[in-house]
């Protein structure tokens, strides 16, 4: 890309033998980038029906319709390039594949997931030990945020390491979050692409210390997003922080969905309580308004268990309702069962005997049917509607 006379004036090199100037963009400079990603993108930008993806010197060009259809599309590509004064590098170009490496993902015809080599240089990471390293590792798992759900709540303890104020200490606690999210990177779920003529379901639910959500289509993951609360935001009552939820959710979704057919599943039925509702509070109307007129979206109420984004990793089944709940995730195609219980069922079973709420409702004839006693994973354990019963005392571990 040739400069003109005023812009070689700012790339004078001074050395013994003389002065030079750069007749040409050089790579090396601070704007090249930018510049050379905006004149091949203006160069593509009104190919019919659709332009490629252009990422600075990368071009990803996909059709859904047939193969000729595909090589004219190729062939116009290479046309424009030529006609700009820019080549193409066969050796490092991929034609006509099914499945591409790009910008750090796996591209196939079905979906995308993050490339192996950056998941293995993750999972090959080494205890953290300083603030930086603690910073650098978690930039690494946002950049594969979408594919990892319930993040945010997994790595807590090594986001609170980040503050100002809070000196540095490697514990058990980050020990612990620091290999989940490695092993969650490892189990990273394929995202299928969206389809705006077709319905888009979000799931958003909340617990003590975030609020996330998961967008489908058809039942088929499109993303997922975990964000922690802050402190004005850990006060605000359930049903704030359900809405709160719902509206981060479709927020952080929006050039995706914006202008599609959205429907909300919330657990939460007083959100489906829109019209005749006096609202104490204006961020609660803002953000009500926003979910009704700005994203058309229609709030619906669905039971918690059937909620996947939401209460499906926090609830225990017994081997009793395991086959019922397991019907339901597979359906959604998120989750997979190879960890059934995330915490130690003997933990659970010796913090039974000591919960003062499950003696009261032992005590009380009305739910004796409804307590029982089962052999799950070879613990004897304490069940209540055949869930295994969590004492309060392990709740805030399960769900971190």
């Amino acid at each position: 890309m040739r400069l003109c006379p005023k812009s070689t004036e700012f790339t004078r090199l001074v050395t013994i033998w003389g002065i030079y100037e750069c007749l040409v963009l050089s790579m090396g400079t601070s704007p090249a980038a930018d510049v050379f990603q905006g004149r091949v993108s203006n160069r593509l930008i009104d190919i019919k029906p659709r332009p490629p993806k252009t990422y600075i010197d990368d071009i990803l060009a996909a059709r859904e319709y047939n193969f000729e259809y595909h090589i004219t599309y190729l062939h116009d590509i290479f046309t424009r390039l030529i006609e700009a004064g820019l080549q193409v590098n066969l050796v490092k170009s991929a034609l006509c594949q099914k499945a591409l490496e790009y910008v750090g993902f796996w591209v196939t015809t079905q979906g995308y997931k993050p490339l192996e080599s950056r998941i293995q240089g993750i999972l090959d990471m080494q205890p953290l030990k300083s603030k930086k390293d603690v910073r650098t590792f978690i930039g690494m798992i946002n950049f594969i945020k979408n594919h990892i759900p319930k993040r945010a709540a997994i790595l807590e303890p090594l986001t609170r390491l980040t503050k100002e104020m809070e000196k540095f200490q490697w514990k058990e606690e980050q020990k612990i979050a620091f290999e989940t999210i490695k092993a969650k990177c490892a189990e990273s779920m394929m995202l299928i692409y969206p389809h705006m003529d077709k319905v888009f379901d979000l799931y958003p639910d909340s617990c003590d210390i975030q609020i996330g959500c998961f967008l489908l289509q058809e039942g088929y993951a499109l993303g997922c997003f975990s964000k922690k609360m802050n402190e004005a935001q850990l006060k605000y009552p359930m049903t704030d922080k359900e809405l709160l939820a719902c509206h981060e959710g479709l927020k952080y979704f929006s050039p995706i969905i914006r202008g599609g057919c959205i429907r909300v599943f919330c657990d939460h039925k007083n959100l489906t309580f829109g019209h005749g509702t006096v609202h104490t509070s204006q961020r609660v109307l803002r953000q009500k308004c926003e979910i009704s007129q700005d994203f058309n979206a229609e709030i619906l109420h669905i039971n918690g268990e059937d909620n996947p984004g939401g209460d499906g990793m926090s609830r225990l089944p017994t081997k009793a309702s395991t086959i019922q709940e397991k019907e339901i995730f597979l359906k959604q195609k998120i989750y997979t069962f190879d960890e059934i219980f995330p915490l130690d069922l003997n933990y659970i079973k010796k913090e039974q005997e000591n919960d003062g709420n499950l003696i009261k409702l032992k005590s009380n004839p009305k739910e004796k049917d409804n307590i029982d006693e089962d052999i799950v994973c070879g613990v004897k354990i304490t069940t209540y509607l055949d869930k295994v019963y969590v004492p309060r005392k392990c709740r805030d571990d399960l769900v971190n």
